[in-house]
């Protein structure tokens, strides 16, 4: 019997002490609950982490498209509102991946081309397109494939024309196309007036180019990429031209544009080339100046008798400086370099004065040719003989001088 006490009392002595701590202590099964607690929170954490796109991390998640409830697209404006991220943020998964953003310009009208300021006003619509990794859904379950969004809640690209010289009036569209696989479609309706270089030369037969460059003043050239949806431009025949010029074609060319020794911006500059229609000017100013020219011309074919032959130039001359006055609003009005047009109304004016000069000097030969000294012989030879074969008239050979000596008693 002791011995067994004994036995039991060395037993009770061993189970004691975690009997004593337990009493004592009661803390190691508080922070073995709070431990499995946090390893729980910390795994949902980390779940929930990994459902949430990543913008501007350095390692990539894997993108998780919008899950819809239903079919309806009232179900998938919802989701995509809580989809959304911070508008101010450019919309890629990594920091160094480079968002491409297709550019389209097609040219809706040419409103004015204003040749003394060197400015060209077009009317413009530009389309941009780009892909948005977090705005995906599966268009068999949300039942569609496009919407439309208020572009107010969208990172948008900072594309600006470095030629626009005036105040933008362009109609504002509130709304962008949001596609099932992530693609951003926005359109612009701009009316740009953009500096153009002006050659008037050709007048009224000149053809113009002018430029548009479009690239960021923000976004370099390793952050945003500008590409073309089209590789070949065709000029559109519907364009509305009011201003008498045709669009003859739109050339592109790719480059970068160096705002300062470090900073390299992606440029899509777009070369359009446009023609005058010189219809108008062909009927209201060269044909009535040739006819007049023309007119002058033949008043050579009157008689030297006929006293209304200086009268007639006059009139035409005159007729001339009024017509110059009253089509001088056709006239480009820029100097520099002057127009072909009228150097040739300035060439006609001149040779209509030198004609009526030239009218008046015959007139005073031919009717004071009887009391005038006989013509030295070089004038002969030089008007009959040299000038008579340019006006395709046969030469006349100077006829022998005759002395007549007067009878002393017929005085």
């Amino acid at each position: 019997m002791q011995t067994k006490g004994k036995h039991y009392h060395k037993t009770n002595d061993i189970k004691s002490p975690e009997a004593d701590n337990q009493k004592l202590d009661p803390r190691p099964h508080t922070d073995m609950a709070q431990q499995r607690v946090l390893t729980l929170w910390m795994f949902f954490l980390l779940h929930i982490y990994r459902q949430v796109p990543c913008v501007g991390c350095q390692n990539t998640p894997e993108v998780i498209p919008i899950k819809c409830n239903s079919t309806d697209t009232q179900s998938l404006y919802a989701e995509v509102k809580n989809a959304l991220w911070n508008k101010d943020i450019r919309p890629v998964a990594n920091t160094s991946k480079v968002l491409t953003v297709k550019l389209g310009v097609t040219v809706a009208g040419i409103l004015d081309v204003n040749e003394k300021d060197g400015e060209v006003t077009l009317f413009l619509v530009i389309t941009l397109d780009w892909f948005v990794p977090f705005l995906r859904w599966d268009n068999v379950t949300c039942g569609t494939n496009k919407i439309s969004y208020p572009k107010s809640e969208l990172w948008l690209p900072d594309i600006q024309i470095r030629e626009f010289m005036d105040e933008d009036k362009s109609p504002d569209l509130p709304y962008l196309q949001l596609n099932y696989t992530g693609g951003v479609h926005l359109v612009q309706l701009k009316r740009v007036a953009a500096s153009c270089q002006i050659y008037i030369y050709t007048f009224p037969f000149d053809v113009q180019e002018c430029s548009l460059t479009f690239h960021s003043y923000v976004l370099e050239e390793d952050e945003m990429k500008l590409t073309s949806k089209s590789l070949n431009f065709t000029a559109s025949s519907s364009v509305v031209s009011d201003s008498g010029w045709i669009l003859v074609n739109v050339t592109k060319v790719f480059s970068t544009y160096n705002l300062t020794s470090i900073r390299t911006f992606s440029t899509i500059q777009f070369n359009i080339t446009l023609k005058r229609k010189a219809s108008l000017y062909v009927v209201n100013l060269l044909v009535p100046s040739c006819f007049l020219s023309l007119l002058d011309l033949f008043s050579f074919f009157l008689t030297p008798e006929d006293s209304e032959r200086s009268a007639f130039k006059i009139t035409l001359i005159l007729g001339y400086i009024v017509f110059l006055l009253i089509t001088n609003d056709l006239l480009p009005t820029s100097s520099e370099p002057t127009p072909l047009i009228s150097v040739f109304f300035s060439i006609s004016l001149a040779l209509m004065v030198i004609s009526l000069l030239v009218t008046m000097f015959i007139l005073n030969l031919h009717n004071s040719g009887h009391f005038s000294p006989r013509a030295p012989d070089w004038l002969h030879v030089l008007i009959l003989n040299y000038l008579a074969r340019l006006l395709f008239m046969s030469p006349k050979h100077l006829a022998p001088s005759e002395t007549v000596i007067l009878n002393s008693y017929s005085r």
